[in-house]
């Protein structure tokens, strides 16, 4: 999923620097390739993970590991993007969390994809 959401950034990105429009079916095309690319790497400096995962209920990260959670949400009437992000351990236990906006209201998929970058940004520092 993230690599389909940075391939959507660089998509808008590319059309509002560049004035240059990707196909979507290209733009997918890059996110297929970007993830086996990805699993490729992982395969080979990591065994797979163990644990299931369900998306319709929270599981665990692996011990010494976090796992991040972010959504986003649109504020037409205030011209907004809100985002929460919150951090937690193997225990389910809240070790960080933030939450902001910023000006602007686009697509549901870009004010993800803005969240999640905000996200990635967030933890680096």
């Amino acid at each position: 999923m993230v690599v389909s959401l940075w391939c959507i950034w660089q998509r808008r990105n590319d059309k509002i620097w560049s004035n240059t429009t990707t196909p979507p079916h290209l733009a997918i095309s890059q996110a297929m390739q970007k993830f086996e690319e990805w699993k490729y790497a992982r395969a080979k400096d990591h065994p797979p993970p163990t644990q299931s995962i369900s998306p319709s209920s929270w599981t665990r990260p692996q011990v010494g590991f976090l796992k991040g959670n972010v959504d986003a949400a649109i504020f037409k009437e205030d011209n907004k993007l809100g985002f929460g992000i919150c951090l937690c351990d193997a225990n389910g236990s809240l070790i960080k969390a933030k939450s902001g906006w910023f000006y602007g209201v686009a697509p549901s998929h870009e004010a993800e994809a803005t969240a999640l970058l905000e996200s990635i940004r967030w933890v680096c520092d």
